[in-house]
């Protein structure tokens, strides 16, 4: 398997205990707003071998997926100083949030977080978006 990362961890592990290694990385490229792609990891993919090659099985690990949503929940809600000056990274890690959320389909849930601990224009952003962020992720 060759996926470029740009020096992002990716590793052969396995996850589900079956005896088969998955590829546990980033998604290779991930900028579907033009936002500042170096300024945080992309969404995590994961792929599985299915007897022939390898096929994205990234919703099958809710637990990982879910560590994911909670360090980004914590970073946005305690953003550095760095996130706060910074608009291109805080829409980075928005994205980053809602891709994983959508991955573990609550979507809903983190669009209610979203209005209930962000200003207006911010949840107007992240809904004005949202049809790029789910054709990235289905591609």
């Amino acid at each position: 398997i060759t996926w470029h990362d740009g020096g992002l961890h990716n590793r052969m592990e396995d996850l589900d205990k079956d005896g088969i290694k998955e590829y546990n990385g980033w998604r290779h490229y991930w900028n579907p707003l033009d936002v500042c792609m170096a300024c945080t990891v992309p969404p995590r993919k994961i792929m599985c071998f299915n007897g022939q090659k390898y096929v994205d099985c990234t919703k099958n690990f809710p637990k990982l997926l879910q560590q994911d949503l909670n360090e980004s929940r914590k970073e946005i809600r305690s953003p550095s100083d760095y996130l706060k000056n910074n608009i291109d990274q805080f829409h980075t890690e928005l994205i980053f949030f809602i891709a994983t959320s959508i991955n573990l389909d609550k979507k809903e849930e983190s669009l209610d977080y979203i209005k209930t601990n962000f200003s207006q224009e911010t949840f107007d952003w992240v809904k004005e978006n949202m049809d790029k962020i789910l054709k990235e992720l289905d591609s």
